[in-house]
């Protein structure tokens, strides 16, 4: 078997990977399958605009719009998570239009392009925002369970407040570790990254 080897593009500066092979090693964070990048300031600005708006969305299974004419719909399992989270997704085309143009902005696409097998494109699954000012117990989940990695996450915080709750996640070591969560950074995470809310509260 062939040794592991890194990627030449600095976007990968952290990564191994088998020659060939989907998945791959975060050396830094010690995870597999995890990817940590910068986010453009510009847009952070622009979406931390909407932060008031969505943090009164707090009913779950209603659609809300947002000024812009954005609509939102609320869910969450806080039925069985101790956790007031909310994920708010497109609640129509035009709203998935919308986030659509945030992914190519970010060139989302071309990032996880060398682990995902396509033919000709990668496309945008679903673009939510989440909201949430307590976690009272770790709900440890997968995004994504296949054997490759056929889609990617990306989480990165719109407010200062949200870095003073980050990411619990279970590195390759099968131990519990911390991300914290940094302005105009962001996490892309696939197949059985295993992870949670991390417990805490904040004061909005």
């Amino acid at each position: 078997m062939a040794a592991p080897t890194s990627l030449p593009d600095p976007r990968y500066r952290d990564v191994l990977r088998q020659p060939g092979q989907e998945v791959f090693l975060n050396t830094r964070l010690m995870a597999a399958n995890a990817l940590e990048i910068d986010i453009d300031t510009a847009i952070l600005a622009e979406l931390a605009e909407l932060a008031a708006e969505t943090r009164a969305m707090t009913c779950v299974g209603e659609t809300y719009a947002l000024t812009s004419g954005v609509r939102l719909y609320t869910e969450s399992p806080s039925a069985t998570w101790g956790s007031d989270i909310r994920w708010l997704s497109h609640a129509d085309e035009p709203s998935y239009r919308w986030f659509e143009a945030l992914y190519h902005r970010l060139d989302l696409a071309s990032l996880v392009a060398p682990f995902i097998p396509h033919d000709a494109a990668i496309r945008l699954y679903a673009g939510f925002f989440v909201t949430r000012s307590r976690c009272d117990a770790l709900g440890m989940h997968y995004d994504w369970a296949t054997e490759g990695n056929h889609a990617f996450t990306l989480m990165a915080p719109l407010t200062p407040n949200a870095e003073a709750m980050g990411l619990t996640y279970e590195d390759a070591r099968g131990r519990q570790r911390m991300y914290d969560y940094r302005m105009g950074h962001g996490i892309v995470f696939g197949t059985r990254f295993l992870h949670s809310t991390a417990v805490g509260t904040l004061p909005e």
